[in-house]
């Protein structure tokens, strides 16, 4: 049996939000129908901090938005759109005002 590295979360909801206690983890998107994932609350004693990582894969058949909260982008835009059976890395950037995108 191979033991997983990297923690888990599992989302079925139609929409959920990113946690404080998801830095590090994949979030595996399973829905039947688009999802929308909210990023945390950013800065403060319980926001996540600049370097925040969290993988994201949509295991579903429609697409998953990915929403910053407000007053803060995603690759410089409001939202970022993952197709069905794909996986993107989102940081937060230096500054906290900006998520970082790879592998879109």
């Amino acid at each position: 049996m191979i033991t997983p590295r990297q923690d888990q979360r599992v989302i079925n909801a139609q929409t959920d939000q990113v946690l404080i206690t998801d830095h590090g983890k994949l979030l595996y998107l399973n829905g039947s129908v688009a999802q929308t994932l909210t990023a945390p609350s950013v800065g403060g004693l319980m926001g996540a901090p600049p370097g925040f990582t969290v993988d994201v894969y949509n295991a579903g058949a429609e697409p998953l938005t990915f929403v910053p909260r407000a007053g803060h982008t995603v690759q410089g835009g409001a939202s970022l759109t993952v197709a069905s059976r794909k996986g993107v890395r989102l940081t937060l950037a230096p500054g906290g005002a900006d998520w970082i995108a790879l592998g879109t």
